[in-house]
């Protein structure tokens, strides 16, 4: 009776694993500490060769530092590949959260103040900011808020202040657009018949 609760107990805590042993990927942490911050990071030793993308850097570690590269130069080391978490030395608190994918930026990433405010939260798609983004002040109160299309500003930016709009900027791939100005029609006065 107690050898089949202890198989079916195995059984079902190792099932959720069962599927991870097909992947070529294995995964590792690290805990790196730096003069500023503290460090966690997963990095993937991946059994086949990373196809690397023109115009992106890529992120590895090697001898307990964090490397970045742009395509073409040399990438060493491990790439990294998981959740990425900063923390200040100081208080501990956490400064910058991400995930990356086979060395590139990927997701939504966040950063704060060492106060504990948020500072910022950007979109990454293969290693270039993609979509939404906002940026905060200090105190928390946003102060810019966006999008980027492949790496470019695109579409409106808004700047704010206490809350309220204070300009908007249009952007077409990284380049301001100036406002369209709407053409006034002459207005001839029509004659009495």
């Amino acid at each position: 009776m107690n050898l089949k609760l202890l198989f079916s107990t195995c059984f079902f805590f190792t099932l959720p694993f069962l599927g991870a042993g097909q992947s070529n990927l294995e995964h590792r942490s690290v805990v790196i500490k730096t003069k500023e911050v503290f460090r966690k990071i997963e990095l993937a030793i991946d059994a086949k060769k990373t196809r690397l993308l023109k115009d992106r850097f890529y992120f590895s570690y090697y001898n307990h530092k964090i490397y970045k590269s742009r395509f073409g130069a040399s990438t060493f080391g491990h790439l990294l590949h998981g959740r990425y978490e900063d923390f200040y030395l100081d208080n501990k608190a956490i400064k910058k959260i991400g995930y990356f994918k086979h060395g590139l930026k990927e997701g939504i990433w966040k950063s704060w103040y060492s106060n504990g405010q948020l500072k910022a939260i950007h979109h990454w798609r293969r290693g270039i900011k993609h979509g939404h983004f906002e940026l905060f002040d200090a105190d928390g109160q946003l102060s810019q808020a966006g999008s980027y299309r492949r790496g470019s500003l695109h579409g409106k930016v808004n700047e704010f202040k206490n809350g309220n709009i204070i300009r908007t900027i249009k952007y077409k791939r990284g380049k301001v657009q100036e406002p369209k100005k709407k053409k006034e029609k002459e207005k001839e006065p029509k004659e009495k018949s």
